[in-house]
């Protein structure tokens, strides 16, 4: 959950019951300092390398959510940090919290400017989502301000150590971080996708918990189950589906199994059924194993409430042989249903079996089976990297298709220790340079699962600064003006500063100007500088003139 301090302790029986209109546990908040990790968070960004375009617009206010399956509940503005993130901070973590409230009094809390605290999304009990805080912007959710820079924050229905959440609220939730992990490039694994406990107290080295040293998501949360599901709905790591129309994908079977397409919500054209039995006439399942590695192992069966509710399916593991037992009558409509990570061997091999022998009678299927390996260590190659019209103020960069063994999820372009685009594409225009400077360029092509590939630096060089405008010639004054010429500065040169007595009265894109309001009499300066399309500014020089005697 996001900080603030808990004024009441509401019980709740059963997983399902919210709290959609009452004011959440939490209703009293501690302050910003308890939410962002700072006494005094800003509210608004200003990070970024000076005078770069980068891609995004800082701080656009959102029109709706970012999320296509979220509704768009917006938090108060009072209660988060706009910012332009990945371009001005990197995301690359995901925080889970439990809200200690219902789904719809968590939103509504967040919409409170006195809440100052914030989180990018809340999941309720039914798999329902909100979208609080755009990603781009910085929630204040963890306690610790460095966390919230670099994280998004999803918040869900219940109460830490007390709510046993239902599968349907592990499901969207997964859905959601598994968009948001392809999306930013964020690493699957436990080091990437947090607990709230798991967050350092900024104040206090070797406690965690953020700020308030928060337990949740508690031990009531399951890390097993909602990583499996994550894994699988980013394909981010290897993936293989073997069903009985799989070629080679069934080992062995006896002919005490039979083909049928009977039953709604199976894989594939038809499935493997039998009785049940009580002597073995086990099918086996063969797959192909790419590296020794944990997998998470997922079956689906057809739907029939009279199925067996004592499968036993055998898993040779790379420790040896271990069984799960499966209930065929529920969860058919869920599609994949975990069953476990099992640390498998290299190879291709028979990895499974449905065994027919089982004390309850239901028939028993052997539909399809899922494996998805839980880590993906090979990072992709290197694009290269070529620099193609490059002007005073700006350049356009192209780089090579990288490959992986999965899959390259996207690019990474860097100019100057500033990343400026994240993308699948495989070029991009840099606005915003400065003439006459030397720019570091680089691009990392990001896996599937989040691995970077190494990187080549090439230097882009921008032409000259303006040049100092030469030629300069003063008309014959007047009583009351004169009029200033001088020569082009060249192609660099967007226009000119003009000066009288060292102070800028004008800017103009010819090479002239007529001065005017002078007094009689009277000696000045005038001076004009050069200046590029992005500002830069020539040394100004001038001519000294005196107007006609009164």
């Amino acid at each position: 959950m996001v900080q603030y301090r808990r004024t009441a302790l509401i019980a709740l029986a059963a997983v399902g019951i919210g709290l959609a209109a009452a004011a959440p546990a939490w209703a009293h908040p501690e302050g910003g300092r308890a939410a962002s990790g700072l006494a005094h968070p800003p509210h608004r960004l200003t990070l970024g390398l000076a005078g770069t375009h980068l891609v995004a617009p800082l701080g656009s206010t959102s029109a709706g959510p970012d999320y296509p399956h979220a509704l768009w509940e917006p938090a108060s503005p009072a209660n988060y940090t706009v910012a332009n993130r990945p371009f001005d901070l990197p995301i690359h973590r995901l925080v889970i919290h439990v809200a200690e409230g219902g789904f719809a009094s968590t939103y509504t809390w967040f919409r409170n400017p006195a809440a100052q605290a914030s989180a990018n999304y809340v999941v309720g009990y039914d798999g329902q989502i909100a979208q609080m805080v755009p990603e781009h912007d910085i929630a204040w959710h963890a306690g610790n301000w460095a966390y919230n820079e670099t994280s998004v924050g999803i918040e869900h229905a219940g109460f830490t150590n007390r709510t046993i959440f239902p599968d349907t609220q592990y499901r969207a939730s997964a859905r959601l971080a598994a968009y948001l992990a392809d999306k930013y490039q964020i690493v699957p694994d436990r080091s990437h996708v947090i607990g709230h406990y798991q967050v350092p107290d900024p104040f206090h080295p070797g406690q965690f918990g953020g700020a308030d040293h928060h337990t949740d998501p508690g031990h009531t949360w399951n890390w097993s189950l909602y990583m499996a599901y994550l894994r699988a709905d980013a394909g981010d790591t290897y993936q293989q589906v073997v069903d009985n129309s799989t070629p080679g994908g069934v080992s062995y079977a006896s002919a005490v199994w039979h083909t049928s397409s009977a039953r709604p919500d199976h894989q594939g054209p038809d499935y493997l059924f039998t009785g049940g039995h009580t002597a073995g006439h086990p099918v086996g399942y063969r797959f192909s194993v790419p590296a020794a590695d944990s997998y998470d192992l997922f079956m689906r069966w057809p739907c029939n409430a009279a199925y067996n509710r004592h499968v036993t399916v055998g898993v040779a593991t790379q420790g040896g042989y271990r069984s799960v037992a499966v209930d065929e009558s529920r969860n058919c409509t869920r599609g994949w249903n975990w069953l476990g990570s099992f640390r498998l061997a290299a190879g291709s091999g028979t990895r499974l079996v449905v065994q027919s022998r089982s004390p309850d009678p239901g028939n028993i299927a052997a539909d399809a089976f899922r494996i998805v390996e839980a880590s993906d260590p090979t990072p992709p190659s290197a694009p290269a990297v070529s620099l193609n019209g490059v002007q005073a103020t700006s350049m356009h960069v192209a780089w090579t298709a990288a490959h992986d063994n999965i899959g390259v999820g996207g690019y990474q372009l860097w100019v100057d220790g500033k990343q400026v685009y994240l993308g699948s594409g495989r070029s991009a225009d840099v606005a915003g340079l400065h003439c006459g400077s030397s720019y570091p360029v680089s691009v990392r092509a990001v896996d599937l699962a989040g691995n970077r590939s190494a990187k080549h630096v090439v230097w882009g060089v921008t032409p000259a600064c303006p040049s100092i405008p030469t030629g300069l010639v003063a008309g014959t004054p007047t009583q009351t003006g004169v009029t200033l010429s001088w020569d082009h500065g060249g192609p660099t040169v967007a226009g000119y500063n003009v000066y009288l007595n060292g102070v800028r009265v004008a800017q103009t894109g010819s090479t002239s100007y007529a001065y005017s309001g002078l007094t009689c009499g009277t000696a000045y300066a005038l001076g004009v500088a050069s200046y590029d399309a992005a500002g830069d500014v020539s040394a100004h020089t001038h001519i000294d003139v005196q107007t006609a005697a009164c």
